[in-house]
């Protein structure tokens, strides 16, 4: 390096870089604590506040100006545009519909399969993964219910109740006043 080139070397401040030493942790005797540099912080009042919102509105189009707007800009679409924007707005919503269609099958598919009607959703997500061209949803959903087949339903008992049931699924009743009976309380 040339000594000219001196004049172009960034000048460093090496105490920044040296470790934890005693020279090194000096601070500078009139700096007082303060790092703000001597600026002062501005603190506003809630009507300095309000005057500062009212004149970035004003500086915003009224809804008169933006639905005026957006007029105009509609009506510099030519008419290849505007049929593309609505071929995508029908496309969009069969897929929609579609989806929602494909998930309802699943639902009828899955509670007809015997799964638990609050296991139902589970399954479906389930199943929704494992399925490619050649795997349907019917046979991911059987998948699914061969790897947890506690999504299935417990088997012969139907949710409700039951008109002249004891209640007790352990102990069935032998006559009629012991059904009485326990249904009064008296035993």
């Amino acid at each position: 390096m040339l000594l000219g080139d001196l004049d172009n070397v960034i000048k460093m401040n090496l105490q920044l870089l040296a470790g934890e030493g005693d020279e090194g942790n000096e601070e500078d005797p009139g700096d007082n604590g303060s790092d703000g540099g001597g600026e002062e912080v501005k603190t506003y009042t809630q009507e300095e506040l309000d005057a500062l919102l009212n004149d970035a509105k004003k500086d915003l189009p009224s809804d008169e100006e933006l639905t005026k707007f957006k007029e105009w800009q509609e009506s510099q679409k030519t008419e290849s545009q505007k049929q593309n924007e609505k071929l995508e707005t029908e496309i969009k919503a069969r897929e929609e519909a579609e989806e929602r269609a494909s998930r309802l099958e699943a639902k009828v598919e899955c509670l007809s399969k015997g799964v638990a009607s609050e296991s139902v959703d589970d399954v479906i997500t389930l199943a929704k993964t494992m399925v490619t061209n050649t795997l349907t949803i019917d046979k991911a959903i059987d998948k699914v219910l061969e790897k947890y087949p506690s999504f299935k339903t417990s088997g012969t008992e139907t949710p409700g109740f039951k008109i002249g049931g004891s209640g007790d699924k352990e102990k069935p009743q032998d006559n009629i006043k012991d059904a009485l009976a326990m249904a009064f309380g008296n035993k």
